[in-house]
């Protein structure tokens, strides 16, 4: 894949992106940091989150993967 990028990470993304494609964005990414999900799994005790993490192992593997191999790019 030539190209992937974070929502969390978005000016890096599109960076690699314009990097990648050599190409230009005529206005740059927004970066948007407000999620409700992050708020929500605050509220939720230790084991809840344990157990969601649990659930999710392998999508959360990916993502560390991604995220490592986005910033060697």
């Amino acid at each position: 894949m030539s190209f992937f990028g974070l929502t969390e990470d978005q000016k890096i993304s599109q960076y690699i992106f314009e990097e990648t494609f050599n190409l230009r964005f005529a206005i740059p990414f927004e970066q948007h940091n407000s999620t409700l999900s992050m708020q929500a799994f605050d509220s939720l005790t230790a084991a809840q989150k344990q157990k969601i993490k649990a659930i999710n192992a392998l999508d959360i593997e990916l993502y560390d993967f991604a995220k490592d191999l986005m910033f060697q790019r």
